[in-house]
């Protein structure tokens, strides 16, 4: 499987990243909260994950890689177990 990736919209610095990635961060970003992050590494990381956070790419990006999740899920057979 050869690697594809993007230009990321979003972020700065002519980014390119992988689909996959793209939708991860668009996810994760869902998750941040109200909080203030102490730490300067979580400071730098929230900020660059608010962009992902609204952004329609990722959106989009995260809708395919959650589908895909689902259809595997479902796909797998119930393991029979024998007594």
């Amino acid at each position: 499987m050869k690697l594809q990736l993007m230009k990321c919209p979003s972020q700065p610095g002519n980014l390119r990243i992988s689909r996959h990635a793209c939708a991860l961060r668009h996810l994760e970003a869902q998750k941040i909260g109200k909080e203030v992050p102490l730490r300067e590494f979580d400071i730098i990381r929230r900020i660059g994950l608010e962009i992902c956070r609204t952004c329609p790419k990722g959106k989009s990006n995260a809708s395919v890689l959650q589908v895909s999740r689902h259809e595997r899920e479902e796909s797998k057979e119930p393991i029979a177990v024998q007594d």
